[in-house]
């Protein structure tokens, strides 16, 4: 592959997860905002808490509200990596940072209202599952966060040369 390429490719991916933050983090706002919007889910009471604990309910906002400025940046990354602007580079390895450290703090926040698990067998399975589906989630962001990190900290370094 040629070098526009790759650099369309980049492009391509980090404005589909400029998107995507978008979408999820613009939901996640607005029914964290308007109780009721989403229907909640009673079998998973981890889930009801998200408009009962205050604390929750915040750190969803806050997260939220960092993925959006995130997602600005990737999107805006992308498009200059489009129209071939090495510049768009510069502020991927600090969103790809904050996207991380926002991953590990929420499971943290989220482990707070997960533990301990519920003594009833089918509130039990189902807290077990999204604990697991949680940390799987967050080990795969934060790999690949640190593989964006990684690839743009070496991308701007080659062009400094």
């Amino acid at each position: 592959m040629n070098k526009r390429n790759v650099s369309r490719a980049w492009a391509i991916t980090l404005m589909g997860l400029g998107g995507l933050l978008t979408v999820g983090g613009s939901g996640e706002i607005a029914n964290a905002l308007v109780p009721g919007l989403l229907p909640d889910t009673p079998e998973i009471p981890f889930m009801a808490k998200h408009h009962s604990e205050p604390i929750l309910r915040g750190w969803v906002l806050i997260a939220n509200l960092l993925h959006l400025g995130c997602a600005w940046i990737f999107a805006r990354a992308g498009l200059g990596l489009w129209r071939d602007e090495v510049q768009g580079w510069r502020r991927v390895p600090a969103a790809a940072l904050i996207m991380a450290a926002s991953a590990l703090l929420g499971t943290a926040v989220c482990a707070c209202y997960l533990l301990p698990l519920p003594s009833d067998p089918k509130a039990f399975a189902a807290s077990g599952a999204l604990g697991i589906m949680m940390l799987t989630s967050t080990v795969i962001l934060v790999a690949l966060m640190s593989l964006l990190r990684f690839a743009a900290l070496r991308r701007l370094r080659r062009e400094q040369y």
